[in-house]
């Protein structure tokens, strides 16, 4: 073979080379997409988004999370509030505190410093007498307490700031000494329709003339409610729906409120009971209902499905497992397969929106932040692997 035609053979390996080189270098950085300011929202968002993603896993949650943050901080007012774009009743103390909290949550940080520093001021400013931090008006004053000493908590370990050190320390100290199962009507209202001596008369009158006709959940509610005389010191939080009352083992409604706010190591209890109930029932389908409060079956379509990804994605991230041995289905690589889930169902501006608006998961604002606090659990287990 004479030398011209050896290089004419040797052309194609050559182009190969210079078309795919192999030197394992990642691609260009994507640009920062720039924050919306605040547009008109959609009356509801598709539950599955068309965004096109990138292939790698690490690059699709990274910018997954960049399209949240930059969604989500622009909500912020200039009050430093992040106000319910789609459901005005919604707290927006309450707002705040998870938008924040979800923003500022390392890693990434997804929030400047002075935008950041507005909401934590907004958040002090709501400081009750009590102890708490919440809207007196809109009950939840324990769930928003515990996850308003988050937000400050996060914002303090950023900024070095001893006095929201302090601060979110005490709020803390609120919420953990108030543990109740709550409601939205929670508060005097609540109090006088669920425990006192008016409330213990009531339900002793009504089993005496209702005995027979009462199911055994209604007994069982009747009858503690009518031993909850205010010397007693204990008042149910919450009036439950017949049927709701059975007792159940493991991870109860009672763990479940506190377990979202509460920082909780491996070996305890609270965390032990998690991660029995989602071993038992993990899916990222639908929410199963780690409490079995409303039956075995679980919900009905996206009834709860944001509220149950950051449950699941907190308790491996707690226990720091990235796969998980799931009853019934083996072995799972649960961390993935949240993400995974959460990347396909984000809206194409960046937000989350639950179609289903019970327990107002079709406001974004509180939607999106449960999202991008289940995606940085995910991550931090994910990003070992993928390094």
């Amino acid at each position: 073979m004479n030398v011209l035609a050896l290089a004419l053979a040797c052309l194609p390996l050559v182009a190969q080379e210079l078309v795919a080189p192999s030197n394992g270098l990642p691609p260009p950085q994507r640009m920062r997409p720039e924050p919306e300011r605040m547009r008109p929202e959609p009356e509801q968002a598709p539950l599955e988004s068309a965004q096109p993603r990138p292939q790698s896993e690490l690059a699709r949650l990274e910018l997954a999370l960049e399209r949240a943050g930059a969604w989500l901080a622009a909500r912020e007012r200039e009050d430093g509030a992040f106000a319910p774009v789609a459901r005005p009743e919604v707290c927006s103390v309450a707002a705040t505190a998870l938008a924040l909290w979800s923003l500022e949550e390392p890693e990434p940080v997804l929030i400047e410093l002075d935008a950041s520093r507005r909401a934590a001021d907004f958040l002090a400013r709501r400081r009750q007498p009590d102890g708490g931090l919440y809207d007196p008006s809109r009950g939840l004053a324990v769930y928003t307490s515990g996850v308003a000493s988050r937000a400050l908590r996060v914002h303090a370990a950023r900024t070095d700031d001893g006095d929201v050190r302090r601060l979110a320390q005490d709020v803390e100290l609120y919420a953990r000494g108030r543990r109740t199962p709550e409601s939205a009507v929670d508060g005097d209202s609540a109090g006088r329709v669920t425990a006192g001596p008016e409330a213990a008369r009531a339900a002793r009158a009504l089993l005496e003339s209702r005995r027979g006709e009462l199911d055994p959940a209604e007994r069982r509610a009747l009858d503690f409610l009518s031993r909850c005389e205010a010397k007693d010191g204990r008042a149910p939080a919450r009036l439950r729906p017949p049927g709701a009352l059975e007792a159940v083992d493991g991870f109860t409604y009672e763990d479940l409120l506190p377990y979202v706010y509460l920082e909780v190591a491996p070996q305890e209890q609270l965390a032990q009971r998690a991660l029995s109930a989602l071993r038992a029932s993990f899916t990222v389908e639908r929410n199963p209902d780690l409490t079995r409060r409303y039956g075995p079956a679980g919900f009905p379509g996206n009834q709860g499905l944001y509220y149950y990804f950051l449950i699941a994605a907190k308790t491996l991230d707690v226990h720091g497992l990235a796969t998980l041995e799931v009853a019934g289905s083996g072995r799972r690589e649960a961390a993935r397969e949240l993400a995974a889930r959460l990347e396909r169902l984000q809206s194409d501006d960046g937000s989350w929106r639950n179609p289903d608006g019970r327990w107002w998961e079709d406001e974004p604002v509180l939607t999106t932040s449960y999202a991008v606090l289940a995606l940085k659990h995910c991550r931090r287990l994910l990003v070992p692997r993928a390094q």
